[in-house]
């Protein structure tokens, strides 16, 4: 009998274990707060699609600590991507 209360307890002990853990797993993937902001973006690529619906993808990279990047695709093959753009971007608070 007293070998079942022990076997319990190891698994009562390892529950509670395994219940900490997942509680520090999820604090550390909670939500990160990020602000909306205004940034400046200029070309850096452009790419046209020959087959389907002859699609142009603008690539653009953003002024800001984070460089976001930022895609517009225009229903072309011979749309004119603007060298600099103005983008709303979610940038993380520090």
């Amino acid at each position: 009998m007293p070998h079942v209360f022990h076997t319990l307890r190891i698994a009562f002990v390892l529950l509670t274990s395994a219940s900490v853990v997942a509680a520090a797993a999820a604090d550390s993937k909670a939500a990160k707060p990020y602000e909306i902001v205004n940034r400046t973006c200029t070309l850096d690529s452009r790419d046209t699609n020959p087959k389907g619906m002859a699609l142009t993808t603008c690539r653009f990279v953003c002024d800001g600590p984070d460089k976001a990047k930022v895609s517009r695709v225009y229903l072309s093959s011979t749309a004119v991507c603007p060298q600099v753009v103005e983008e709303k971007v979610k940038q993380l608070v520090r």
